[in-house]
C-alpha cells in the first residue's frame, strides 16, 4: 500500500512547489548564489523570480544591490552556511577561514534584516553544539527546533533585536 504522502517523497513534487508557491504568496523572492551555472539554470526555470550571482560573504559590501541595509523582512539559509562550514580539518576546531566565513555570512545577514521585526531562518544537519557557537550575536535572539524523529536536522531562528 503507497503512504499518503508519497507524492512528497518525488522531487518534481518539491520542485512544483519551490516554483509555484512563491508565486502565490506576497513575498517578493529573491535568490543569490555563487554558482553562475545554477543561477542560470534557475532564471530559466523560474524566470518569475529574482536570481542573483553573489558570494553570501559579501552581503554587507553588495547591501546597495539587495535593497539597502535593514530592508529585508527574511533571509532562509538551507545550506549556505553549511558549505562554508565543510572542510577536511576537524568540526571541533574550525580553521581561522571557516570562522571569518561563517561570520561574515552572519554578520551580513544582520546588517540586511530589519530591526526589531526581521528573521534569519536556518535549515541544517549540523548539531548545536557545531552552529550556534558561530551564530551568537549580541543584535539577536536564537532558538534551534530540532526536527525529524530519526535523523534530526535543525531550524535556528535569529530574530533581529531592535536598534
Amino acid at each position: 500500500m503507497e503512504p499518503k504522502n508519497a507524492d512528497f517523497q518525488t522531487m518534481e513534487y518539491w520542485d512544483r512547489r519551490y516554483m509555484e508557491e512563491p508565486l502565490e504568496s506576497d513575498f517578493d523572492w529573491f535568490h543569490l548564489d555563487y554558482s553562475s551555472v545554477l543561477i542560470e539554470k534557475m532564471r530559466t526555470r523560474a524566470p518569475q523570480m529574482e536570481w542573483k550571482l553573489m558570494d553570501i560573504r559579501y552581503l554587507r559590501e553588495h547591501a546597495g544591490q539587495l535593497g539597502g541595509l535593514e530592508s529585508w523582512d527574511v533571509i532562509i539559509d538551507k545550506g549556505t552556511m553549511d558549505a562554508l562550514m565543510a572542510e577536511n580539518a576537524s568540526v571541533w576546531n574550525p580553521s581561522d577561514q571557516v570562522l571569518d566565513n561563517v561570520a561574515r555570512e552572519v554578520d551580513g545577514v544582520l546588517a540586511l534584516l530589519k530591526p526589531s521585526t526581521g528573521i534569519f531562518l536556518y535549515f541544517t544537519f549540523g548539531q548545536p553544539h557545531f552552529r550556534l557557537p558561530h551564530m551568537q550575536r549580541p543584535k539577536w535572539t536564537l532558538t534551534k527546533r530540532e526536527l525529524g524523529d530519526m535523523f534530526h536536522y535543525y531550524l535556528y531562528i535569529g530574530q533581529k533585536a531592535a536598534d
